[in-house]
């Protein structure tokens, strides 16, 4: 072949070589990792859920409604309600997934697609106080690896202390406080690269409409104290709804959407709106084991232009619960 026949496919490879050396690889974002979407969203946990796993010692999980009769049109189906006497505060949690990704950095723009690895445990301790008070006393650590941006790899650790109030008289209402405490690194082994002191304050509620339709409401303020860097300081407000439909006794679909504002205190004004969207479906073939497969998509948007951005996640996830 001819030099000059080669000359633009030359051009063409040196051109195409310049473009993607333009392309910037993926930052790491930490108030983007602090608020990540895996652990409240892809795996179809809910605020709501969470929280009634906490108090589980309350009422069985699986409470059986009465059988049907002809005044279920006036007074609705009646649900058995079953004491149980037996109390298990601590439970131990491993959990993990596997999750797929189309803007892997929550960038506006320069979307990268990745895929990552999530896992992690919690121990979470809830002694009964009163009849309807509980403490709660937990602490947990995740890791994210990403499987072609290693640069956005992290750890986050948790810890919270609170309690837990049950207030049957105000629409048999879930109301709970706590203190919290994040910390984000980038090797376990190294110094935190965000962490952020917040009080937690929230309230929750479960509609039974039958024998396999839920809906599950929640709202939650989440109150910093203090951050570092203090330039990522914020509040945090959001309301959640999740509809659930009982397939079988060992199967869950959900479908779920939580609004959430981010009020920055030391960033210029900056406040964002985040709509999240969210499916599962969940398989719990034993009480100590849960299957999921899901799927988020979340927007973000923000009075500060650059911080706008859409994301997209699926993939499935295992979790395993030990209680004594």
């Amino acid at each position: 072949m001819k030099s000059l026949r080669i000359l633009p496919l030359v051009l063409l490879a040196i051109s195409a070589t310049s473009i993607f050396a333009q392309t910037p690889t993926p930052r790491f974002d930490p108030s983007r990792a602090a608020a990540n979407t895996i652990q409240r969203d892809a795996t179809a946990q809910s605020l709501l859920r969470d929280q009634q796993v906490k108090v589980q010692n309350v009422l069985e999980d699986e409470n059986p409604f009465a059988p049907e009769s002809p005044g279920d049109e006036d007074i609705g189906q009646q649900l058995i309600l079953k004491r149980n006497e037996k109390t298990e505060a601590f439970s131990v949690v491993l959990d993990s997934g596997y999750f797929f990704t189309d803007n892997a950095a929550q960038t506006r723009r320069g979307a990268k697609s990745d895929s990552f690895f999530v896992g992690g445990g919690s121990v979470t301790w809830q002694p009964r106080i009163t009849k309807r008070i509980y403490g709660n006393l937990s602490v947990s650590e995740h890791v994210y690896r990403y499987n072609e941006f290693d640069v956005l790899n992290y750890e986050s650790g948790e810890a919270d202390a609170g309690i837990i109030l049950l207030m049957p008289e105000i629409w048999n209402t879930l109301w709970f406080v706590n203190y919290s405490y994040q910390r984000i690194t980038q090797g376990i082994d190294n110094d935190a690269i965000y962490d952020t002191h917040n009080i937690d304050l929230g309230v929750q509620k479960t509609v039974l409409f039958d024998r396999k339709n839920s809906l599950n409401l929640g709202l939650l303020a989440s109150l910093s104290l203090d951050a570092s860097p203090s330039e990522l300081q914020r509040n945090e407000y959001s309301a959640a709804i999740g509809w659930n439909y009982k397939i079988k006794h060992t199967m869950i679909l959900s479908l779920n959407y939580r609004l959430i504002c981010y009020d920055y205190q030391n960033f210029d004004g900056r406040v964002d709106w985040g709509n999240n969207f969210g499916a599962s479906l969940t398989y719990r073939p034993r009480e100590w084991i849960e299957l999921a497969a899901s799927w988020n998509y979340t927007l973000n948007e923000s009075n500060k232009e650059a911080f706008n951005y859409n994301v997209q996640l699926a993939g499935p996830a295992v979790s395993v619960r030990m209680k004594f």
